[in-house]
This record gives C-alpha cells, structure tokens and sequence, in this order.
C-alpha cells in the first residue's frame, strides 16, 4: 500500500471547517433575507417616507424663499417708484443668476419674459389662450389684490418655453405716467428643474416626487406621474370605480401623511407615501415600485459587510485623527505664540520708537520758542517736528492696523456731542489746509445738543483720515466740502451720513478695486508723491464696518474724490464731567507754585518734562525709578505733591507697580493725587493697566505741549 499524503487528516478537517462555515454563512444568510424580509419591507417604506417629509421640508424652504425674493422685489421696485423700463433693467439683472426667469405681466395678460432675449433683455409675452384660463384671473387680480404675500400658479404649459412650468408670484405697482399700473410678477421655472430641487432620491432609483394640492391637482407634476391629477391618475392605472376614486380622495386629503399600494402607468406595484405641508395646501408625494425593495433587501447583506469595513476604516480614521488633532493644537500654540510674541515685539518697537521721538519732537518744541532763533532755523525745526509727526502717523497706522486684523480693537463708547466731535477734527486740519492754500466749507446739519453713543477716538481716526487725504491730494486753490446729516433707522438708531468731496486729482478705476487693501498707494507722477504707508484707508474700512456703517467712494482721474460714510449710532444724552478740579483754562497758567512729582528713567524724557514745567513756573522733583518715587512721595508731607508724572517702564520697579503702591499708602493724599501715566506704552491695553492701577489720565509719548498743560490743568488740586 502506498504511503498517505502527509498532513492528509488535517486538510480535511480544514476543508470541513470550511464547509461548515459557508454553510453556516448561507443558513444565517437565508434565514435572514427570509425572517426578516417583512420587517426590512416596513424599514423600506419608512424610509421611503422620510424622504418623502425631507422632500416636504425641502418643498417649504424653497416656497418661503421665492415668496421673500419676490416679496422683496416688489417692494423694492415700489419703494424706488420704478417706471416700467427701470423695472424690466432690474429685472434682468435679478434674472442673471437664476434656474428659472422672471416674467412681469399686467392684468391684460400681455408684458415682458425676462432672461430671453440678447443679453438677458425683456422679450414681449402673451398669454392668450384659452388653457391658461386660471392664469388670466390671477392677471386680473393684480387690479385689486389684498394683502401683500407670494402665492403660487397651478402647473402650466409655459407660453414662451412650451414645458411644463409652475410659478411663483406676487402683486407690484410700476410707475407709468405719474400713476401706479398694477402688474403680475412672476418666477417662472420648469417643473422637471423644481422636482430635481426637491426631490430627495435616497438609495431608490425609481423614485419619483409631485406636489398635488388639496383637489388631486398636480401643482408641481412628474413624468412619471400620468394625467393632471394624482387620484385620476390611480383610476385609470388601478381599475378603480368612480366611488373608489372619491373614497380615496377623501381618505388621503383627511389625514396629514399616510402610504398607499397601487400600480404605477407600467403595470408595477408601488408603494405611495403623502405627507401634508405644515399650512395644509398641499402634500407632498413619493412613489417607489416595490420591485426595487428587494435589490435593498439582499443589499443590506452588503451593507453589512460594509459597515464593518467602514468601521474598521473609521477605527483607523479615528486614530489619524487624533493623531491630526495632536498635530494642529501644537500648531495652534505655536501660532498662538507667535502672535503674542509679535505683540510683544510691536509694543516694544513702539516702545522704543516713541521714547527718542518724544525727545525729538520736545526738544525741537522747546527750543522753537527761543525768539532769538533765526528764521531759518525756526524752519528746519518746523522740518523737524514735521517729519517727527509724519513717522509718528506711520508708526500708529502700522500699530492700529496689526491691533484689528488680530481682533484686539473694541469699541470705547460713550455719550459724545458729535457736532463738538466734527469741529474738533476740522479745527485739527484748518490750519493744514490754509497753509495748503485749500478751503474746507462744511455744513453740520445736527443740533448742537444732541449726544450719541460713539467711540471719540476712532471716530475722529477715521474722519482725520479721510480729511488729510482730501488735502494730501487737492491742489492749492480749490475746495474740500464736509457736510453731515442724520437719517432714521429702523431699529430706532440715527444714521450719521458724512460726505467728503475734494476737488483733487482723484483714483483711476484700477485703484479703486483695490483702494482699501493694506500697503497699497498709487504712484503719482514723480516719486516725491508717494506719501504715507497706504495703510489709513484700510483702517478707515475696518472700523467703520467695526461700528456696523458703510464707507462708498467715487473717483475719477482729473475730477477729485467723493467719499460717503454712513454710521448708525445710538442717542446718549450730555454727561457730567466728573474730573476732580477743572481749571479755569487748560494753558497751564494756572499751574505756577505747583510741585509735581517725575517718574522717569530716561534723562532726556526728564529733561523735557522739566522744561516744560519750568515754563509755566511750576515745582518739580525727579525719580530715576519707581522705587525712588514711592519713596519721595511717601517721605514728603502730606499734600506737599499735587501731580505725578508716572512712566510705566522704569527699572527696578515699574509705573504700574509704583501707582499701586502709592495708592495703598496709609495717608489721606495717596488715595487723592492725580497720578497721570506719561508712557511711550500706547495700546489700548496699556490704558487698560495704567487705570486698574490706579492712575487718573493717560498721555502717549511723544505728547503736544498744550495736549501736556492741558491735563495737568484738568487734574491738578486747588
């Protein structure tokens, strides 16, 4: 006898496990498809009719839509008083990017189908036919309509396309003759583009959705859905009696959603599911032949194996994820440092910058008072001063423009006299202009005690801005007219409209796409006419759609610049200073005799401080540090220090910690003091800080000298 082939017993054993296995998968499999057929038959038709709610809803989206476009339209067309030629040209721009077209037609059933002719121009449309006898009464009811609301057409053959179409419309008044002449406008599409809109397929191929109303009648039909009426429809495929057909009528229009089992037009069995609209006009219907079921029912074996295959897949999907997600938050901690380390890099540079300019522009200042000076270097000192003004304005531009693109601009509003507002800004540039040769001519048309809610500081910004450019860019000999005036709004707000018109050289269309863009300028003729950072526009933009307004421009080479900001802003009523001593006047006169105490690390910032002070002869002492400061203050007699001049960044230990520390001294004067931040540090954080320290008022270096005097005078002790 020959020998048996090694491991003859154990592939056999495999080969029955195997066989068991597939015979196990093939009973549970045919058990399956069997016990639970009826069950996933239900699962079907459920799902059939979900589809059928989705179809709905989606149905009722698209019917408040086109009932507010519409709606919108009219009145829009109403409240401009439109002639028919201005209605139709907006029309066809409405009609530019639409599925269907518009169509305006008066109430002898003739007028215009928009979209149709060369370049979406009107095209004459008559409706004379007999078949669209619904269609001509609702023509004539434009005469007399009630209330203003959309409603819909019942489906028709279009006149001008010959498909099936359905319409939404809505009354509208045009102007003809100095008279209103009612008109019928209409949104015109096919119903085979609605059905594919709304129609909500799922997994069903052969599924088909209409929408009937509260007769049968199709109001948005389907090929597959025979004659004009669903319940005629299933009497002439089924067999059915009259008296069956009204029964069915009647069972279907009683009740909000239901299923139905009837032959479909090729002899099929079908299941129709209904569901009624929320407002009960009219139901929406799905049919799906049965047929279909069963490549669903063997198909959830698939989707079984699919499920597990997505499971595992997502399993793995999960892990990436995660692993992403671990990735992006350490991007997001990165970025985050970045950004707070360019914060900190640009409140250093700012730091630094403003600290040499204040000595720059002070000593140019104090020394421009010398009346021995000779004229022309009393001019280079105005050169000076220009030009340390100038890099002064580019250095807050860049500051503002890195604080909102961060997000960390906030509005700081209070109530505010906005006439007051306007005359400080045109007393700021008046001078600028009359050196220019320029005339401002203003008209302020608001009472001068009327107070709104507003943020003074970036309201001026964005008006100071867009008044240097007026005068950057007009030539000597011509004028700049600022006119403001108020406008209602609807939510009680008062809409400040501010236009600025120059007679300069004006934009070329090319710029003006590109006008509120960061950096960008236009090039003049020679390279001394490029000035500034090309960042103040951008601002402007930015905070005036920060305060929720709008800024329009309009500009051509040769013939100046218009622009118009409009601002909604709240009505605030006159508030009552509440500063601790007002002076008589804000010259510093009045200081003489006074002590003040200098907090200041750097010499030359002391130095001008001291000038300042001795000009107007007022008494002084100097602290290199914070340390030495609450010392000075806290050995002096009480009330001995009127005013302290407090820099925040002082070695050993800074301004905000020295203003704490005064404060919290056992003594009457500490709590009492005016303690006035004179810091290079100018974010609107740092006057933040300065005041939870504890500090009464707030200048930036580099300060104007009655900018200086005036504070003083305004927070100094009698």
């Amino acid at each position: 006898m020959g020998k048996k082939p090694p491991g003859g017993k154990k592939n056999l054993f495999l080969l029955l496990v195997n066989v068991f296995c597939i015979t196990a998968l093939v009973a549970i499999f045919a058990n399956y498809s069997s016990g639970y057929r009826q069950k996933l038959y239900d699962q079907n038709v459920n799902s059939i009719g979900n589809l059928n709610k989705s179809s709905a809803t989606v149905a009722e989206a698209m019917f408040s839509y086109y009932a507010q476009k519409l709606s919108d339209m009219s009145r829009y067309i109403e409240a401009n008083e439109m002639n028919l030629e201005d209605a139709l040209s907006y029309l066809q721009c409405m009609s530019a990017d639409t599925s269907g077209r518009f169509e305006l037609i008066g109430t002898d059933s003739s007028g215009y189908v928009l979209g149709a002719g060369e370049n979406g121009a009107a095209v004459a449309i008559a409706y004379k036919d007999n078949s669209y006898s619904e269609l001509h009464q609702i023509f004539k009811n434009a005469a007399d309509r009630g209330a203003n609301h959309v409603l819909y057409t019942p489906e028709f053959t279009d006149a001008f396309s010959a498909f099936k179409c359905f319409a939404f419309y809505d009354y509208v008044n045009v102007e003809e003759n100095g008279a209103g002449k009612s008109y019928t406008l209409m949104f015109v599409a096919r119903s085979s583009d609605l059905v594919a809109k709304i129609q909500q397929s799922g997994n069903y191929n052969d599924l088909s959705t209409a929408l009937i109303d509260m007769k049968g009648n199709y109001i948005i039909g389907n090929s597959d859905f025979k004659s004009e009426n669903l319940f005629k429809y299933l009497y002439v495929f089924n067999g059915l009696t009259l008296d069956q057909m009204n029964s069915l009528s009647g069972e279907v229009l009683s009740t909000d959603a239901g299923t139905l089992l009837y032959k479909n037009s090729a002899g099929k069995d079908c299941v129709f599911v209904y569901t009624r609209q929320t407002d009960a006009k009219w139901y929406s219907v799905s049919c799906v032949p049965v047929d279909s079921f069963e490549n669903n029912l063997y198909g959830n074996q698939l989707i079984i194996w699919i499920t597990v295959i997505l499971s595992v897949l997502m399993f793995i999907n999960v892990f990436s994820l995660n692993k992403m997600n671990r990735v992006l938050k350490l991007a997001a901690i990165r970025e985050k440092n970045a950004n707070e380390a360019k914060s900190e890099f640009l409140s250093r540079v700012s730091h630094d910058i403003r600290t040499p300019l204040n000595a720059i522009l002070g000593f140019a200042s104090i020394t421009a008072d010398d009346s021995r000076l000779a004229p022309d270097l009393k001019e280079n000192l105005r050169k000076i001063n220009d030009s340390g003004h100038y890099l002064l304005g580019i250095l807050n531009d860049v500051l503002d423009m890195s604080k909102i693109e961060s997000g960390k601009v906030e509005l700081r509003e209070r109530s505010e006299n906005l006439t007051r507002l306007f005359n400080d800004v045109l007393s700021i540039f008046s001078g600028e202009a009359k050196r220019a040769g320029i005339t401002i001519r203003t008209d302020f048309e608001l009472r001068e005690n009327e107070y709104f809610i507003i943020d003074s500081l970036r309201t001026k910004q964005i008006f100071s801005n867009l008044l240097s450019n007026a005068i950057k860019f007009s030539e000597s000999g011509t004028e700049i007219y600022w006119s403001v005036h108020e406008e209602p709004d609807e939510d009680g707000r008062s809409k400040i409209v501010s236009v600025i018109r120059d007679q300069g050289r004006g934009m070329s269309k090319e710029f003006l796409d590109k006008l509120y863009e960061p950096f960008t300028r236009e090039e003049g003729e020679r390279s001394d006419e490029i000035t500034g950072t090309g960042l103040g526009l951008a601002i402007v933009k930015r905070l005036v759609s920060l305060m929720e307004g709008t800024i329009l421009v309009e500009s051509a080479p040769g013939k100046g610049t218009k622009f118009t900001v409009t601002i909604p802003f709240r009505r605030g009523e006159a508030e009552v200073e509440k500063n601790m001593s007002m002076a008589a006047d804000d010259s510093g006169d009045n200081l003489r005799g006074k002590r003040v105490l200098i907090c200041e690390d750097n010499e030359l910032n002391r130095e001008i401080a001291a000038a300042l002070l001795d000009q107007r002869g007022i008494l002084y002492d100097t602290a290199e540090n914070g340390k030495i400061g609450v010392d000075l203050f806290s050995s002096s007699s009480e009330g001995f220090y009127d005013i302290i001049l407090m820099d925040i960044r002082m070695p050993v230990m800074n301004g905000l910690e020295t203003a704490a520390a005064i404060r919290a001294l056992d003594r009457d004067d500490a709590r009492t003091v005016p303690i006035i931040a004179l810091t290079a540090n100018a974010y609107d954080e740092d006057i933040r800080d300065t005041a939870k320290a504890g500090m009464n008022a707030h200048l930036a270096k580099p300060f104007e000298r009655d900018e200086f005097f005036a504070v003083l005078s305004r927070y100094s002790r009698n």
